[in-house]
């Protein structure tokens, strides 16, 4: 057999498209409906797309406390971290599990 190794380069390409935010994702977003803790635990979060995966511990540890003190605004959180998972490209989604994983760990303890 032969394989066609351009189409398989293409199935693995890491520049392809992700799936933009809806308009409610975006309306979600707004500064005028969420608390400023919320905005910088969302900023922060957005920070990871500026290095190369995997996330750091350090970054972890910054991302848990973002969520602690944005505890009252748990749905707000959670979003995030969801829509973070759902739309960014596969070598992120790891890191973003990491992420809930040790908001999970921090607030069990």
């Amino acid at each position: 057999t032969v394989i066609n190794l351009s189409s398989l380069n293409n199935s693995f390409n890491t520049s392809q498209k992700i799936d933009k935010p809806t308009n409610d994702e975006l309306a979600f977003h707004s500064s005028s409906t969420n608390p400023s803790v919320a905005i910088e635990f969302y900023n922060e979060l957005q920070s990871i797309l500026q290095s190369r995966p995997p996330i750091s511990k350090e970054k972890v540890n910054r991302l848990v406390e973002e969520a602690l003190k944005a505890s009252h605004h748990y749905k707000h959180v959670v979003y995030y971290v969801e829509a973070f998972i759902k739309h960014s490209q596969p070598e992120y989604k790891l890191s973003g599990l990491y992420v809930i994983d040790a908001i999970i760990r921090a607030f069990n303890t």
